[in-house]
């Protein structure tokens, strides 16, 4: 008796192990294919010695989403002012968030749904139990100009400066600088409020002025036509053409860039750190892209186009420490 129960107890036994394991093995395998498709790196671009006994620490951190197909590529540029009782960072978010612009049924005969970025944000957040705190930005204004560029000098004992465009001369000018340069086709830049010394969003970038074909200008909310038959003529390729639904829409190649591809952010966010202030911070940045659905519909002997707006959301927000002590940047991961 005592035998078989102790045949049986193996039995039960083996075949818990070899549940727990296939189980293991399982939620491994998953959790190998989760972090394959989102990859990151950190370079440490070296240092720079500035004025007598300054230094600039350059440090890059990359994230990108395989999935979401967004990239972060971060530029931290830590300032060691030995002149100043705070050190700065000069932290340039740049990268690529893709369109991501698709067809949902493009095989449909009489209505159909092209989705679409409406609206691109990026968004750098600090954490509110230390000292880091925004004390620059840019942009920093509203924006509506085809090429958005601005450009950061800092000076060592003498502050920092943030101007409009590039500067020919500004190496000359101060100890560093860094630049920021993007396109923003048929789309403007708006700083989102309220900003405060720990958040800063930018409403990257409102599709308003949009041109289709040599006809417009289009956006997300206007009917064009005086007697309001064809409603929104954003993406409408005929207003009584043949083709079904799904077959009615703009080529993609006819629109701007930042619906057709992607849209490159480049941003400036300046903040300081208290050097009493030891250990080590974390940073969330996020990058997103709001969607809207373009509807097209047959009405009888016509058709005529919907715009809804903010629909979905696709976005990735990544958290990064801040090493201040070795100047060192590490991604945790998404959040």
């Amino acid at each position: 008796m005592n035998k078989m129960r102790s045949g049986i107890l193996k039995i039960i036994t083996l075949s818990t192990l070899l549940a727990l394991t296939t189980g293991t093995a399982a939620s491994l395998t998953d959790q190998a294919k989760a972090n394959s498709n989102f990859i990151t790196e950190v370079k440490n671009n070296g240092t720079e010695k500035v004025a007598s006994d300054s230094m600039i620490y350059k440090r890059t951190a990359t994230a990108s989403d395989l999935n979401k197909h967004i990239t972060q590529s971060l530029q931290f540029n830590f300032i060691k002012d030995e002149s100043y009782d705070k050190e700065t960072v000069v932290l340039k978010t740049a990268g690529n968030i893709a369109s991501n612009a698709r067809i949902l049924d493009p095989y449909a005969v009489y209505t159909s749904t092209k989705r679409w970025p409406g609206e691109y944000k990026v968004s750098v957040n600090l954490p509110e139990t230390d000292s880091t705190a925004i004390i620059d930005y840019a942009p920093r204004n509203h924006d509506e100009t085809r090429e958005v560029s601005d450009t950061v000098g800092f000076n060592i004992g003498g502050g920092l400066n943030i101007k409009k465009g590039g500067d020919a001369n500004i190496n000359a000018k101060y100890n560093f600088s860094e630049t920021i340069k993007y396109k923003q086709d048929a789309y403007r830049t708006f700083l989102e409020t309220p900003t405060t010394g720990k958040d800063i969003t930018w409403g990257v970038v409102e599709a308003y002025n949009i041109n289709v074909r040599g006809y417009g200008p289009y956006n997300r909310e206007k009917e064009n036509d005086k007697l309001g038959l064809y409603g929104n003529e954003l993406f409408l390729n005929g207003r009584k053409s043949s083709k079904n639904a799904g077959k009615n829409f703009v080529d993609q190649n006819q629109l701007p860039a930042l619906i057709a591809s992607s849209f490159n952010p480049e941003f400036l966010t300046v903040f300081s750190h208290d050097y009493d202030d030891k250990g080590k911070s974390i940073i969330k940045v996020k990058y997103e892209r709001v969607m809207d659905d373009y509807l097209i519909t047959w009405k009888t002997f016509y058709w005529k186009g919907f715009n809804n707006k903010n629909v979905a959301k696709e976005s990735i927000t990544v958290a990064y420490e801040i090493d201040w002590d070795n100047h060192n940047v590490k991604v945790i991961g998404a959040v």
